[in-house]
């Protein structure tokens, strides 16, 4: 069987309970709870916050690892680390390939003490015995634990929001308040901080929830610098998940992407040494989930690192269906200009149901 039928089967069998709930009722209502006080992580004067990313070798999400790797580093005012089950690459899906700058055991020999702060994203697998591992021992240690999208499972298996309140993407509200009961799952929430964990919504809840923990780590003034460098003037939790949806129309739609294969391309984005890893990112993501391109990055010399300090593995020019141009501006800028873009090659319904995979409110859905 085809990655891409694959893909398919996965999406419309995962997809089904949430569809079939809208067509015969309503949505159980998530109970509200008010978030407790997070930690005291900030940091005495003349010392820093350290902060791991962790990553599942074999399948980490692309924005939920590299957005909230770019935005800490940004702030300038914490240690950030990628730090990998395993050695080697880390392969992101939907697209991009990256180096760690260590394993889990070279973390604990290097840090016994352990992190401030876990920020786990969603895993190809959904947790393993060592994220599980990982995220426990750091927790033990005094860590924050933030899950980014469904990250929301891995941490939920280290049993870190039993009796706490999270959210998680919209399409897996329902998912994860039948396998993990023992906590209350809030709808309406671009991010929750309940005690130690935080937890976020959707995929482009990774820029509102950073900024959050970078509040916690660093404080206001830092954090308004961050954001006004990322096109944000607030990143407080309001949401309104009820706008995003999985329906009939949708899943026709993405069937047809998938398994229309003669018009799938290669889309090539060529890269150099100091390029916004954070834009660069979100700009990866959206091409990648139309289901008709998948985005690459391009550098003959098989690497270049980012303005943040992240190598991605590139490839040579091979000749890809087309070449797109770097994008300009903030990076919430930049992702509505790759949307309309997807609009103009693929069609409004095609960017609109990257928008929705992306839990994220673009304008150009409205014209």
């Amino acid at each position: 069987m085809s990655r891409r039928l694959t893909v398919l089967l996965i999406l419309i069998l995962a997809a089904a309970p949430a569809v079939f709930l809208r067509a015969g009722g309503a949505e159980p209502e998530a109970r509200p709870m008010p978030a407790t006080e997070p930690p005291r992580l900030r940091a005495p004067e003349g010392e820093r916050r350290l902060v791991v990313l962790l990553a599942d070798n074999a399948g980490t999400e692309t924005t939920d690892l590299l957005v909230p790797h770019g935005i800490l580093k940004r702030s300038g005012a914490v240690d950030v680390l990628i730090v990998a089950t395993e050695d080697g690459p880390v392969e992101l899906m939907p697209a991009l390939t990256v180096l760690p700058d260590m394993t889990v055991s070279e973390f604990e020999d290097a840090h016994p003490d352990g992190a401030d702060a876990v920020v786990v994203p969603a895993f190809h697998s959904r947790g393993t015995k060592a994220t599980t591992a990982f995220i426990r021992e750091q927790a033990a240690r005094g860590a924050m634990v933030v899950s980014i999208c469904e990250g929301s499972e891995p941490v939920a298996r280290a049993r870190l929001f039993d009796g706490r309140a999270a959210t998680t993407h919209w399409f897996a509200q329902n998912r994860m308040a039948r396998r993990h009961p023992e906590a209350t799952w809030v709808r309406n929430a671009r991010y929750v901080i309940d005690g130690p964990v935080m937890a976020s919504s959707g995929v482009s809840a990774s820029v509102r929830v950073m900024l959050g923990l970078l509040e916690i780590l660093a404080g206001g003034t830092v954090t308004r610098d961050t954001a006004a460098g990322l096109g944000l003037e607030a990143w407080g939790a309001e949401h309104d998940s009820s706008r995003f949806s999985l329906d009939a129309g949708k899943i026709g739609l993405a069937a047809g992407n998938v398994l229309g294969e003669w018009r799938h391309g290669v889309l090539e984005a060529p890269v150099s040494d100091g390029f916004d890893g954070v834009t660069f990112a979100l700009r990866a993501d959206a091409w990648s989930r139309t289901y008709r391109s998948r985005l690459i990055a391009g550098n003959p010399a098989g690497r270049a690192i980012s303005a943040e300090g992240v190598t991605f593995l590139t490839e040579a020019d091979r000749g890809g269906d087309a070449r797109i141009a770097p994008s300009a501006g903030a990076p919430l800028a930049a992702l509505d200009a790759n949307l309309d873009a997807i609009a103009g090659r693929y069609g409004r319904r095609t960017a609109a149901f990257v928008a929705a995979q992306l839990e994220y409110v673009w304008p150009g859905a409205a014209r």
